[in-house]
């Protein structure tokens, strides 16, 4: 997996606001669909045998259960809505719009 720019500078802002020192996110669920959305948690600490994806100062940590899902895929974040300023985590193939 690789982190898009978009990605990471979301996930910059989203670690801008927990004000945590180091930004840190674990995938924690991979939506169905072809476009599948990502659910993450921030604050996580890497364990035994997880994928880390690392770029411009974001770790993305992933499970090993995971990671077979994420192989050959870029993260991408795009606005929620109008009224909701987080951003939804999109995983898409490399061929995608990298």
């Amino acid at each position: 997996m690789t982190l898009s720019d978009d990605a990471v500078e979301a996930l910059i802002l989203l670690c801008r606001r927990s004000r945590d020192a180091g930004c840190v996110v674990r995938i924690r669920s991979i939506g169905a669909g072809t476009l599948p959305t990502v659910h993450l948690e921030l604050d996580a600490v890497p364990r035994d045998r997880d994928v880390v994806v690392a770029r411009g100062g974001v770790t993305v940590v992933v499970d090993r259960e995971l990671a077979p899902a994420t192989q050959d895929k870029v993260l991408h974040a795009e606005p929620h809505s109008e009224d909701d300023d987080r951003p939804v985590f999109l995983l898409e193939e490399v061929s995608g719009r990298a």
